[in-house]
């Protein structure tokens, strides 16, 4: 396939495809940058970094010169992105989270890379963007932490409960007998409010409920 062919098949993808020199300048960088603001041109010749988030900068190589090949290479390094629109003083709010594949290109095959002789080319890596991935797993956290929570405060009741057929107090499992509110109310989350039934409303107030 011709260099324009494969360029194509470049433009045509949702990561960003770079290439950097031994400094971590800039040598290429796909069109999918644009999606951060920038254009690909504006970024040749400038290092890499300049667009990793600040405290994210020291999270890969020197300059993210990825000169390891094979299975040793750069695999699904994740760290953020700045957006060109990203304000020095506020990051939070322009910047994408990528994860970095990337490898080193000499000028010996990888199987003879342990020639001392040989020279770097380039580094060329792939950022693929899982901002949303990301946002997704907070939520799951959070929604598994609230869970959680919530399991630690619900407390229920269950199983067979002694209780006395004729004041209706229970026996707790340190065989006191309880009254039934405070057996209740110490095992579960309900608390009770005192009213009267229209049974015993007849019976208490019989001049009242007739």
């Amino acid at each position: 396939m011709s260099e324009d062919h494969y360029r194509s098949l470049v433009d045509l993808s949702p990561d960003i495809i770079y290439r950097l020199d031994g400094e971590g300048r800039i040598l290429f960088i796909s069109n999918a940058v644009r999606e951060l603001g920038y254009d690909p041109e504006e970024l040749t010749g400038r290092l890499f970094e300049d667009i990793v988030h600040p405290d994210d900068r020291g999270k890969g190589p020197v300059h993210f010169v990825e000169r390891r090949v094979g299975s040793r290479s750069m695999q699904r390094l994740e760290m953020r992105l700045i957006k060109k629109s990203g304000a020095v003083q506020n990051y939070s709010l322009a910047q994408v989270t990528v994860e970095l594949t990337a490898r080193g290109k000499w000028d010996v095959p990888d199987s003879d890379i342990s020639n001392p002789r040989k020279n770097l080319l380039y580094s060329q890596g792939v950022a693929r963007d899982v901002t949303e991935r990301k946002r997704m797993e907070v939520e799951r956290d959070k929604l598994i932490l609230e869970l959680k929570e919530a399991l630690l405060r619900v407390r229920t009741l269950s199983g067979l409960l002694p209780i006395c057929s004729s004041c209706k107090k229970i026996r707790d499992d340190d065989g006191r007998w309880q009254p039934l509110e405070n057996y209740v109310r110490e095992h579960s989350e309900a608390e009770f409010t005192h009213t009267i039934c229209p049974e015993c409303a007849r019976k208490t107030y019989p001049n009242y409920f007739k």
